[in-house]
């Protein structure tokens, strides 16, 4: 929360470069904060055999103090980019909301299981599998490459 973006963007938009994506945080998981390949299938599982079924896995909220910082963050970011009339080099592109789902009485929740392929898309706290990797694809490549989305 205490990086100076306005020095960072400046130094990048003194230099050449014609265009800047700034692609914002996934949500992260209320659980150990360690990198871990299989962090989040231990959590299910063990969640699971407390609770005997699986409806937790569609109640899961988003870490309250990693999404304070996240947010805080990211409006920074952007705050900075308009700011300072970087809008037409500068961009900042949200990841978030591919991650979350609102409940209805507007609390929002961390859909962690993909809905078409059934699998998780996390792998620790923080961190996407290949499978959450694989539901921004579109989105990066409509960014980065300009394609269309599907």
């Amino acid at each position: 929360p205490d990086y100076d973006f306005n020095y960072a963007f400046g130094l990048i938009a003194s230099n050449t470069a014609r265009r800047v994506l700034i692609f914002g945080d996934v949500p992260a998981l209320p659980i150990a904060k360690t990198p871990s390949n299989t962090l989040v299938k231990s959590f299910v599982y063990n969640t699971y055999q407390a609770n005997g079924n699986f409806d937790f896995i569609n109640k899961i909220s988003p870490d309250g103090d990693y999404e304070t910082r996240r947010i805080a963050i990211e409006n920074n970011v952007q705050n900075v980019i308009r700011a300072n009339d970087y809008s037409d080099r500068f961009r900042f592109v949200e990841l978030a909301s591919y991650f979350l789902v609102n409940d209805g009485s507007g609390n929002q929740h961390l859909q962690i299981v993909d809905p078409y392929n059934g699998r998780l898309v996390y792998k620790d706290f923080g961190h996407l599998n290949v499978d959450g990797a694989a539901r921004l694809e579109q989105l990066f490549r409509k960014e980065i490459f300009d394609q269309k989305l599907c």
